[in-house]
C-alpha cells in the first residue's frame, strides 16, 4: 500500500507541474477512494494533500482544498504518522499563509517540526523550516 501511495502521489505531483491538473485529481481521487475502501488511513492523509494541492491550483475547485488539507492533517494525527502529519501541515501552513493566517499556519507546522529529532536534511523538513523562518 505504501509504494502505491507514493508512486500516486508522485505521478499527481508530476502531472501537476506538466499543467495536467485535471488528470492529477482524477488519479487522486481515485485513489482516495480506494484507501477509504480499504480503510489505509496512513495513506489516506498523503493522497488528500496530493489531491487538495492540485485542486487549489484551479480557480473553480480552490476553495475545496483547505478542507480536504484540514481533513489530511487530522487523519494524519489520528493515525500517528509523522512523517505525512508534516507534508500535510506543511501544506495546509502554506494555503494559510497565503491567506495572511500567519498564526494559524505556526501554530499548526511549528509544534509537527519539532516533533523530529533527526532528518532534518530531507526535502520535507527543509521545506517546513523554510516555510517557518518565511513567516517570521
Amino acid at each position: 500500500m505504501l509504494h502505491y501511495t507514493g508512486f500516486v502521489s508522485a505521478v499527481c505531483e508530476a502531472l501537476g507541474r506538466l499543467g495536467r491538473e485535471d488528470e492529477g485529481i482524477e488519479l487522486a481521487t481515485a485513489g482516495v477512494e480506494r484507501a477509504r475502501r480499504f480503510e489505509d488511513r496512513c495513506s489516506l492523509s498523503e493522497l488528500l494533500r496530493v489531491k487538495a494541492t492540485l485542486m487549489g491550483r484551479r480557480p473553480e475547485t480552490s476553495h475545496l482544498a483547505e478542507a480536504l488539507l484540514v481533513e489530511a492533517v487530522e487523519t494524519s494525527r489520528q493515525h500517528e504518522a509523522l512523517a505525512w502529519q508534516l507534508r500535510c501541515a506543511t501544506s495546509l501552513a502554506s494555503v494559510w499563509m497565503k491567506e495572511g493566517r500567519l498564526e494559524h499556519a505556526r501554530g499548526l507546522l511549528r509544534p509537527v517540526y519539532e516533533g523530529f529529532s533527526e532528518g532534518f536534511h530531507t526535502h520535507d523538513l527543509r521545506a517546513a523550516r523554510r516555510l517557518l523562518e518565511a513567516m517570521r
